[in-house]
């Protein structure tokens, strides 16, 4: 394959599994692929419809994190997906009687980075601080609902470990195994970092963008 340029060809400069993952990708590959489990249910859970809408989303994400598709392309260097289809409709995706019942927060950037020089970690500490401040007040049950989206989050990631580790996969099981709850401490782990957190928030149902990836990434180059 050549690239040609305004003064002829230039130098190829990726492996050919990197330029079919990236035509595979812009021709829809895996958002399509997304279609085969569009959401989770709610249904089966024992008045669900009657609950706090806090909790309904507590009991929502965690159910996403637990069945939701793990999905682990050939030759990948960071691992990470969102795998249910109706998030790219900018909702949760679930649902209860056949029906999405949450939004997306969508088109902001969230702050990744903290989660690259402290860590998720850190973000959890400050919610517990907050909690003991706010324990007994209406902030309460949100900042719990915070909480509860950590160890979600830890769920996710375990699942990712375990089968990284099962493939074989050695060097990503090593470049995720302490971000993104930690800080990053290698170009690798920062990558790797950003992307598990920006694909577990577009797992969830909201669309953020990355945001200047030059000032979140260049420290570690």
């Amino acid at each position: 394959m050549k690239f040609f340029a305004v003064n002829g060809t230039r130098p190829i400069r990726l492996s050919e599994q990197t330029r079919l993952f990236a035509y595979e990708s812009m021709h829809h590959k895996y958002g399509q692929e997304t279609w085969a489990t569009p959401e989770v249910a709610m249904d089966d859970i024992e008045g669900f419809q009657s609950l706090p809408w806090l909790k309904q989303y507590d009991l929502a994400i965690e159910r996403i994190v637990r069945t939701a598709p793990i999905r682990i392309c050939e030759g990948e260097k960071i691992s990470g997906a969102a795998t249910l289809g109706a998030a790219i409709s900018h909702v949760v995706p679930a649902t209860f009687q056949g029906k999405t019942f949450f939004g997306s927060v969508s088109h902001l950037t969230i702050d990744f980075e903290t989660v690259l020089k402290q860590g998720v970690n850190a973000l959890e500490q400050q919610v517990r601080e907050s909690l003991v401040r706010f324990r007994g007040t209406e902030k309460e049950a949100f900042l719990e609902s915070c909480l509860h989206c950590i160890r979600c989050l830890h769920v996710w990631h375990q699942r990712y470990l375990d089968a990284l580790t099962n493939l074989g996969y050695e060097s990503n099981v090593r470049n995720l195994q302490r971000v993104p709850f930690e800080p990053a401490t290698n170009f690798c782990e920062a990558v790797q970092s950003l992307w598990f957190t920006f694909a577990f928030v577009r797992l969830c149902g909201n669309w953020p963008g990355i945001g200047r990836i030059d000032w979140l990434l260049g420290d570690y180059l």
